[in-house]
């Protein structure tokens, strides 16, 4: 009986688990929403600037399909456990990041070299393109449809599944 006992303890204590975290990211979700910018300008205010490796971002705009702007640091705890989820979305995909009061392009460069992270980023060290954006929190995320419309404003950390998810939405919009 201690055997079945126990069994019923830790799938009691899994449920639990699983119930809190389920909890947590409805929660997170809404206080997203409510946190996140209501309007973002075009993109196309991003025009002419180059990534730390020295690429044009204007490609990017212009390509096909939804394009997530993501703004973030290096400073932010949050934006560290994210970046992952933007590694494996970029790939493919009009992803363009944007590091804000985090160094200069070489210091980004050796911070996203020592992570294994590959994505577009552009240096905002002094924070203007944040201000452009509207930004208070981060990581904040744009995505916007392939004809420039802002679909959807996210604020604080968002899953992979859940931008590939909007991304695809705001393609097929």
């Amino acid at each position: 009986m201690p055997a079945q006992r126990d069994r019923l303890g830790l799938k009691r204590l899994t449920k639990e688990i699983i119930l809190f975290l389920l909890v947590a990211v409805g929660v997170s979700t809404i206080i997203g929403i409510f946190r996140a910018p209501r309007s973002a300008p075009d993109p196309s205010v991003l025009a002419g600037l180059r990534t730390i490796d020295g690429r044009p971002v204007d490609p990017l705009l212009r390509g096909d399909g939804a394009l997530a702007i993501h703004f973030w640091g290096s400073w932010c705890p949050v934006c560290r456990a994210e970046a992952d989820n933007l590694e494996r979305l970029a790939p493919g995909r009009r992803i363009l990041t944007v590091a804000v009061s985090s160094g200069d392009a070489a210091t980004l460069r050796r911070w996203m070299a020592k992570r294994g992270l590959h994505y577009p980023v552009i240096a905002d060290p002094d924070g203007r393109l944040a201000r452009t954006f509207g930004v208070k929190v981060y990581p904040s995320t744009f995505i916007y449809d392939g004809k420039g419309t802002l679909r959807f404003a996210l604020a604080g950390y968002t899953t992979t599944p859940g931008l590939w998810i909007r991304m695809l939405w705001a393609q097929y919009q």
